[in-house]
């Protein structure tokens, strides 16, 4: 009867655990995309600033980065 009682004790903590696992890594891996959709245009437009150049579109930076100055 005990042993019963531990068994499913053990699969219900296992049960939780794993559901909570699988909800943080959903919840972790869409906050992760938003903050990569976030920084992106900041780190394209620093890198093209110190390259001199645009990165995307490779003009020089005389025209001053049109194609990064368009908001997101």
């Amino acid at each position: 009867m005990t042993f019963f009682f531990f068994g499913a004790l053990v699969l219900s903590w296992l049960f939780f655990f794993l559901g909570g696992f699988a909800w943080g890594r959903r919840r972790g891996k869409e906050e992760g995309r938003l903050l990569g959709l976030r920084e992106a245009p900041l780190a394209w437009r620093q890198e093209s600033l110190l390259a001199g150049r645009c990165v995307l579109c490779q003009s020089s930076g005389k025209q001053g980065f049109s194609c990064l100055s368009e908001e997101v």
